[in-house]
């Protein structure tokens, strides 16, 4: 009678022990299925195109590496109170989320997305504004930047911005170049008055704006250098350099002097053939309103101080004295 008793003991046990350890491992597997993937996208958009129904948007989330099971997903929305269909949109995922909690952020049409600060600086090229908003922005689309800017170099406004992340790209240019037209108002009256254009005045600008750092000595070079052109005088400025070449004033050789572009003042005479950069209000009104002078020449040191000379005599002893 023991024995019997004693074996029956064990089978219950062993039975209980293999239903306990199943539990374990089915509760295991829907803690896994549950779980955000390993790889999941921390700091990017999913969009959830108008006219998804349930099942389409759980497989495009299990595709973006958003959610391991577009069932699971089904089952967390149907299991919403309500049972309120999914909002489209784009949806900004910041940290990762299960699949119930996503789920609920597509039923409240809970976005998460702000706008993102964006500093273009003053001289910043289309390059230059293409690589910051490249940083700044998850989706953007450099290329497609680029190809729709090719004509605006120069006329993008430098300032602080605030773009939304989903912003498309044309919006990007939109915006910018509608502030250079609000900035600028002012000026055209006086712009129409004179006897250059708006693209001549930005293109001299855009040259200022590497030139000098301050508003006089802007106006005074840029004295300097309108009173070349009328000259028929090249305007040999090293500005142009970096925007062609990549190097600066004190990495130039004489080669690359002679460097066979358009955009090379020291080889073609007049106006390289547009912007180099986008330049500031203050640089184009200095563009617009120079200070007539005796000055032909001018350098700055190494420290930014701009020096001027009538001749080039005078021009080469400031070479010698500030630049050796």
């Amino acid at each position: 009678m023991l024995t019997y008793f004693w074996t029956n003991f064990k089978n219950l046990y062993r039975r209980r022990r293999k239903t306990a350890l199943f539990l374990l491992l089915i509760i295991f597997l829907a803690i896994l299925w549950v779980l955000p993937p390993a790889n999941f996208p921390t700091e990017r958009i999913v969009r959830i195109e108008k006219g998804m129904n349930i099942s389409q948007a759980g497989e495009y989330l299990k595709k973006k590496k958003v959610i391991q099971s577009p069932l699971l997903f089904k089952l967390a929305v149907l299991g919403l109170p309500g049972r309120a269909p999914i909002i489209a949109g784009d949806y900004m995922l910041r940290r990762r989320i299960t699949a119930f909690g996503l789920a609920y952020r597509l039923v409240a049409g809970d976005y998460e997305i702000e706008p993102v600060k964006v500093r273009v600086p003053e001289g910043a090229t289309l390059l230059d504004i293409s690589i910051i908003l490249a940083n700044r922005i998850p989706e953007f689309n450099q290329r497609e930047f680029l190809s729709l800017a090719s004509t605006s170099e120069g006329f993008l406004f430098p300032d602080t911005y605030f773009f939304l992340p989903t912003a498309s790209t044309s919006l990007f240019l939109e915006e910018m170049r509608e502030n250079f037209d609000r900035q600028t108002a002012s000026l055209r009256a006086d712009i129409l008055k004179s006897d250059k254009s708006l693209h001549e005045v930005v293109t001299m600008a855009s040259i200022l704006e590497k030139e000098a750092y301050d508003s006089e000595d802007r106006r005074l070079i840029a004295g300097v250098l309108w009173k070349r052109i009328e000259a028929g005088m090249r305007l040999q400025v090293d500005a142009v350099f970096p925007y062609f070449l990549g190097k600066n004033t004190f990495q130039l050789t004489k080669a690359d002097l002679n460097y066979d572009s358009p955009y090379n003042t020291y080889r073609y005479a007049g106006l390289p053939p547009g912007p180099i950069g986008s330049p500031s209000l203050d640089t184009i009104t200095a563009a617009l309103k120079p200070i007539e002078s005796p000055y032909w020449f001018y350098l700055a040191d190494f420290d930014g101080v701009t020096h001027y000379a009538v001749n080039f005599e005078d021009h080469v002893e400031n070479k010698r004295q500030y630049l050796r």
